[in-house]
């Protein structure tokens, strides 16, 4: 039966619209082996037994126009204008549908069915490369980083407080035996400030000899003060080197202290709870109102930094706290209220700023219940 449907279609290639060999071929396969559907044409279908159903999509049956000469079979239709084989309109079959297949080009623009391609593999798109983020190496001074707390200028601001109340207490010893006493708590923060300084990110004009003063700092406030001469003339002299450095100068033969001496070696706890307790007092009279934070802003700020930055170190090995997780709490407290304060000032928020005053306070008072008893 397949031989005499190739012969048929081979006739038809020569004699009447000489179709592609491979239209030959696909048209036997279509056909298939026994009791399949032959071409849809009654004299067919009754030869070889199949259904006498018109195509699919086909309302009504009307006569169709054939073009081939042969009495009992009619290959090729032409159906309103169209040529059909069998039940396929002749235009859908590629000049040559062995190239058309293996052409994996990709279109731009074209975009795969939902479902599928058709069995053909998209070319493998390379995963995205993860965005590279840029990570900050952990400060010196803590998770929180110095410059959040203290800016540079505060730390010189400080420094250059310093020089000046000490310059005035230290001019005779009369003015020395009058002040000795409120001299310890500027020298142990005059120490952690110059520590502070070596480990800040910011530069500033005497950053490079921080060293020197936070040796300075620690030799002035090593012995206890006393009034007379005997106290004061050595305390002098370190003081006059002192200047010197902030001059820009550094005299012969100076210790320096070393690049990583820690700073509750150099200065002294008690001595920096007094300064403490400067800073807070000065918040609290000074900012209870807005006009009061508004009019006390620069002054507010600077006492908010000092205190973080003082707060910041009292945790660290050497003062006896370090691994208390209740002390490690009240001192991220502070230095959290410090912080939000100094924000609150610049964006002029008075009610932000008086609920870190508040909590300043808070945990201060708890932390001496807690610690000093």
């Amino acid at each position: 039966m397949h031989f005499q449907w190739v012969t048929k279609l081979m006739a038809m290639q020569k004699d009447t619209f000489r179709l592609p060999a491979y239209l030959l071929i696909l048209t036997m396969l279509a056909v298939g082996c026994g009791g399949g559907t032959a071409p849809t044409t009654t004299n067919t279908n009754a030869e070889q037994g199949g259904s006498t159903e018109e195509p699919a999509g086909e309302s009504t049956s009307e006569p169709v126009a054939s073009e081939s000469t042969e009495s009992d079979s009619v290959l090729v239709q032409v159906r309103n204008g169209q040529k059909w084989i069998g039940d396929v309109p002749l235009d859908v079959w590629y000049d040559d549908p062995l190239a058309v297949a293996s052409n994996t080009q990709v279109v731009p623009g074209a975009s795969l069915p939902a479902g599928g391609n058709n069995g053909a593999m998209a070319p493998a798109q390379p995963n995205p490369m993860p965005a590279e983020t840029e990570t900050e190496e952990p400060a010196a001074g803590g998770s929180t980083g110095w410059k959040s707390i203290i800016t540079a200028a505060a730390l010189d601001k400080e420094v250059t407080d310093i020089r000046n109340r000490l310059n005035t207490d230290l001019q005779n010893v009369g003015t020395y035996n009058r002040n000795y006493l409120a001299l310890p708590p500027h020298l142990a923060t005059l120490a952690v400030m110059a520590g502070v300084a070596k480990e800040h990110p910011e530069d500033f004009r005497w950053k490079d000899k921080a060293g020197y003063i936070q040796q300075l700092a620690k030799t002035m406030n090593a012995d206890q003060l006393r009034t007379g001469a005997g106290s004061y003339r050595p305390l002098r002299e370190q003081f006059d080197n002192f200047l010197d450095i902030m001059n820009g100068s550094v005299p012969p033969g100076l210790e320096e202290a070393a690049a990583d001496e820690p700073i509750p070696d150099t200065t002294d706890f008690g001595e920096l709870m007094k300064r403490l307790e400067v800073a807070s007092k000065f918040i609290s009279v000074n900012g209870g109102t807005e006009d009061a934070m508004k009019t006390n802003a620069e002054k507010l700020q600077h006492e908010a930094m000092v205190l973080g930055a003082v707060t910041k170190i009292l945790n660290r090995e050497g003062f006896g706290y370090e691994g208390d997780p209740g002390f490690d709490e009240f001192v991220d407290m502070l230095v959290k209220s410090s912080q939000d304060m100094n924000e609150a000032i610049q964006a002029e928020q008075f009610d932000k700023f008086d609920l870190a005053r508040s909590q300043m306070g808070q945990a201060c008072t708890l932390c001496h219940t807690d610690y000093r008893g």
